[in-house]
């Protein structure tokens, strides 16, 4: 998996710069499988855990 940490502004939402981190898959469909995120109100952690549908897959 490829770890990816987008850029971010701090205030609004976000705790403070480089606060999401984003978890891709390694074949060329780079599907987003797992987010973590500091927020104001405390952290938000996802996993994929189904889909459907997608094309090349």
């Amino acid at each position: 998996m490829h770890k990816l940490e987008p850029m971010v502004e701090e205030g609004g939402l976000f705790k403070s710069e480089g606060s999401i981190l984003v978890w891709l898959t390694d074949d060329q469909i780079k599907m987003p499988v797992k987010v973590k995120s500091r927020v104001l109100i405390g952290s938000i952690d996802a996993d994929l855990s189904k889909y459907s549908g997608l094309a090349g897959s």
